[in-house]
């Protein structure tokens, strides 16, 4: 997360945010850099009022595509090998390994934000995780499988809504009305229009913001070229969500 003196940017992964807080470093008068780059709003809520929360959202066919290529090449690179390319088999195995809960595709950035449930057992912060933005230790996975979703929405509401933690403990989604009413978020940009959400946010000319470079980018092809008709309907259902707050299409 970084706070400059006009925004709160909340940084949901896989959403174009590294090259948002880069930019936003550089360009405009940084108050705090939070060493948790994917901070929750609730967190600083209260310190920063006169600031613009802020946060991006991606196409979730898109999103799944880019995290479990980020999955399967962040081992890789942290032991400086050459990343490899996502394959269509492997990509519609680990979806459906995610969300049968017969294994995890990713054990080291999706069990990171087993944070709150949706019921009232609250467990104190594990020592090791002290001092950090965990506050408090709850299970992620219950939380989506009551709510029937996915890590987006998950990932949406636990970053995004100060009031997140009643949302999970009602057992259902914000209706669209209670979305509008209980979104933290001044502004949520999608990822897709990138050019014009930084002419807004830093008055970059189109052009100028056109040719800023994608960062952290995954090594894969094109989304719709990995689901097949199992896997596409599995996240239009599990991130309905989203894709009907933010009119995504497939």
């Amino acid at each position: 997360m970084v706070v400059t003196e006009r925004y709160v940017f909340v940084h949901v992964p896989k959403t174009g945010g590294t090259l948002v807080r880069r930019l936003l470093q550089k360009h405009q008068k940084v108050v705090k850099v939070y060493r948790h780059w994917h901070k929750p709003y609730r967190d600083v809520c209260n310190k920063y009022q006169t600031a613009k929360p802020i946060a991006f959202i991606r196409n979730p066919w898109d999103y799944y595509v880019s995290h479990c290529t980020f999955a399967i090449n962040r081992p890789r690179t942290t032991a400086g090998k050459k990343e490899i390319e996502l394959t269509k088999p492997a990509f519609n195995k680990g979806i459906h390994r995610v969300f049968n809960r017969k294994g995890r595709f990713d054990p080291i950035d999706w069990s990171c934000f087993d944070e709150y449930v949706s019921a009232d057992t609250v467990k104190k912060c594990p020592p090791n995780l002290q001092g950090t933005w965990h506050q408090v230790y709850l299970p992620r996975d219950q939380i989506m499988e009551q709510l029937d979703i996915g890590i987006l929405t998950f990932r949406y509401l636990f970053m995004c809504f100060r009031n997140c933690v009643e949302i999970f403990k009602s057992g259902r989604l914000p209706d669209r009305a209670e979305h509008e009413a209980r979104l933290s978020m001044r502004k949520v940009y999608r990822m897709e229009h990138m050019t014009e959400a930084l002419t807004d946010l830093l008055g970059m000319t189109a052009s100028l913001a056109a040719k800023q470079p994608k960062e952290n980018k995954g090594k894969h092809r094109h989304y719709q070229e990995y689901y097949n008709s199992s896997t596409k309907d599995l996240i239009a259902h599990k991130e309905r969500f989203i894709i009907g707050r933010y009119g995504y299409t497939f």
